[in-house]
């Protein structure tokens, strides 16, 4: 399976509406695309653990719905929330 992180990734950014303000259809579009990306993610991560080497297991919690506080935010500190981005 051939995956490209950037093709999803520009595909989220052209939903993105120039005012700022998206309406439902574009908001459920993003939203889908989100899901591929995270389940294109969780596959890129499983095959460099299992084919690449690395000893650190993340992908098998991921996938089974647990979730590990640093993996969460690529940021630091509190999360920011924004009414739609």
């Amino acid at each position: 399976m051939n995956i490209c992180l950037k093709k999803t990734i520009t595909q989220i950014e052209q939903c993105l509406p120039d005012n700022g303000i998206a309406n439902v259809d574009q908001l459920r579009k993003m939203y889908d695309l989100t899901l591929r990306l995270q389940s294109q993610l969780l596959s890129v991560i499983y095959d460099m653990e299992t084919f690449g080497g690395t000893t650190k297991r993340i992908a098998n919690a991921h996938s089974s719905g647990e979730s590990d506080a640093p993996y969460r935010d690529c940021g630091s500190g509190p999360a920011k929330t924004s009414p739609l981005f």
